[in-house]
């Protein structure tokens, strides 16, 4: 029983995380869009202040520089911690869950089934300690899918940029 206990532990979070990765999907690849272009933006807004910092003080735009550029610094950190909460909520939802269905286990145990107390306790000492080893190895997983799928676009431009300079046609 015990064997069998993890493995079906084991399944639930990884179709749990499987679950979690489908529905969140497409708000990933929003967040990662947001997080490219407003990336590119806060550069251009940068090399744009450098560059015309005479013309700014000249025509007394240091307000609008300064809003335009919190403009997108601000939307480009809320989609950060977007992508964080995203990374670390579903150990949360999968602890809770946990935590009622053990509960939920033991009071059908004591009710139902009428078994002693010592075997409730292996059990739910089993699924327990079974949940809190594979937990954080499984979140560790999808965590890097998480940061992975927000930073593809990043990544990519990286080696197009590379390929462009540096790798030369044969």
């Amino acid at each position: 029983l015990d064997a069998f206990s993890v493995l079906m532990v084991f399944l639930f979070i990884i179709i749990f995380y499987f679950l979690v990765i489908f529905f969140i999907k497409k708000k990933l690849n929003k967040i990662e869009n947001h997080l490219d272009n407003f990336s590119f933006s806060k550069i251009n807004l940068i090399k744009e202040t450098f560059g015309g910092i005479k013309r700014i003080i000249l025509d007394n735009m240091q307000k609008f520089s300064i809003d335009n550029f919190s403009y997108v610094e601000r939307t480009y950190r809320l989609s950060e911690a977007n992508a964080q909460f995203l990374s670390v909520f579903p150990r949360f939802l999968i602890e809770m869950f946990a935590i009622i269905f053990l509960s939920t286990l033991a009071f059908f145990y004591l009710s139902i089934f009428n078994t002693s107390n010592i075997e409730l306790l292996s059990s739910i000492s089993v699924l327990a300690f079974s949940t809190q080893k594979l937990l954080p190895h499984a979140n560790g997983i999808y965590n890097g899918f998480v940061i992975i799928s927000t930073n593809a676009k990043g990544g990519k431009d990286i080696i197009d940029f590379y390929e462009e300079n540096y790798i030369k046609d044969k």
